[in-house]
């Protein structure tokens, strides 16, 4: 790592989407408030993007900058809030199934492959939701029920690793696959 520009607004636990360095994107997050402002960097620098419509803060993205999504999430309440980015504005779109915060997210692109697992629910969640494009639909939920884990890779092939369940630290990791047929 190396230090680059600094961002315009000073946060925490806010979302990102973008693939390459010269194409990412902040968004929300949390100051002495929630917020909901769209950071984009080119490489070089900061500038500001679409607002997002709920600003909150402990949510997950996904996607590229000119086709991102975010999801979940907390306001003064855990919500199930989704919205896409097509690079200028923020849209809303189908929300998760269950509303939660501090989840982790898979599938960075595309937008129609995200996955979100875990989170806090009102309590730590095993719940594993896959979006298409167009709904989120529950898949296999993960072993060990935890919020603020990470996770990585794509929709058939996801990584969640550490976490926080009943308030301790945990090393555990989880990978989830699924197998498609493609027929030619």
């Amino acid at each position: 790592f190396s230090e680059v520009n600094n961002v315009s607004t000073a946060r925490r636990q806010l979302a990102s989407i973008g693939l390459v360095q010269t194409a990412g994107a902040i968004c929300g997050g949390y100051t002495s408030t929630n917020v909901d402002s769209t950071e984009e960097y080119d490489g070089t620098n900061w500038t500001s993007g679409g607002s997002l419509n709920t600003s909150r803060r402990g949510f997950a993205g996904s996607g590229t900058l000119t086709a991102g999504i975010v999801f979940g999430g907390y306001t003064s309440t855990k919500v199930a809030n989704t919205e896409e980015y097509d690079g200028t504005s923020w849209t809303t779109a189908t929300s998760i199934n269950t509303a939660r915060n501090n989840g982790a997210q898979a599938s960075n692109a595309p937008q129609s492959t995200a996955m979100l697992f875990g989170g806090n629910t009102g309590s730590d969640s095993a719940l594993t939701e896959q979006y298409d494009g167009t709904s989120w639909t529950e898949v296999a939920d993960m072993a060990t029920a935890r919020d603020s884990l990470g996770g990585s890779g794509i929709g058939t092939a996801a990584l969640a690793a550490g976490g926080d369940p009943s308030s301790s630290n945990v090393a555990i990791a989880e990978e989830e696959m699924q197998y498609h047929q493609i027929l030619m």
